[in-house]
């Protein structure tokens, strides 16, 4: 890559506003990450946080600054800059002394990760025991697509099919004639989610 592209790439990056449509902060791991490498993969920075994009030698071998090092601590510093701005204010602090993108990126993933996997585990068994109670069918159906939701953030899709079976598990005894005509009529054919919410 040329140095003037270098410099024509850097000049977008720093003109980038948000490269998530919302903000870490703790819970979101999982959903952040997968937006922020989108950016990456579309801006070519994924070797920055991933390390395949070497750092060069700060000076050429006359001691003079080397311009391809300028350039590349710019642009990561660039990228520094975005990525701890997407992150929530009161979780910055936990990154300082962090100064490459990388290092960042790091210990973004080594703090999140497995809690990120622990989180969507957890909203699983939810999905899966969740029952109706004292709610009323539009509000029972509100809290299963809004687990759905989280967990698509997340990059986990549960299929139209799967979330359907899990609502019917948990209706109250008092559905037992729709479930039983539901079930017949779904028998030959696949119901979305929207199709199901107009039958119940």
């Amino acid at each position: 890559m040329s140095f003037s592209s270098n410099t024509s790439n850097l000049l977008h990056l720093n003109s980038t506003v948000a490269p998530t449509s919302f903000k870490l902060d703790g819970t979101n791991y999982l959903g952040w990450q997968s937006q922020f490498l989108s950016f990456l993969n579309s801006n070519d920075l994924l070797g920055y946080v991933e390390g395949s994009e070497l750092v060069p030698e700060k000076t050429n071998v006359d001691v003079t600054t080397n311009a391809a090092y300028t350039v590349w601590y710019k642009k990561d510093q660039a990228l520094l800059g975005l990525i701890l701005s997407s992150i929530s204010p009161n979780l910055v602090a936990s990154f300082y002394g962090q100064n490459t993108s990388k290092q960042v990126w790091n210990a973004l993933k080594i703090k999140f990760l497995n809690q990120s996997r622990s989180h969507i585990a957890h909203m699983r068994r939810q999905l899966q025991t969740i029952t109706q109670g004292s709610k009323n069918c539009s509000a029972y159906l509100e809290d299963a697509k809004s687990i759905t939701n989280q967990l698509a953030a997340a990059g986990k899709i549960i299929d139209d099919q799967d979330l359907i079976s899990f609502i019917l598990g948990g209706l109250n005894q008092e559905y037992n004639s729709f479930i039983t005509s539901f079930n017949f009529v779904s028998k030959d054919n696949e119901f979305t989610f929207e199709d199901f919410s107009t039958q119940s």
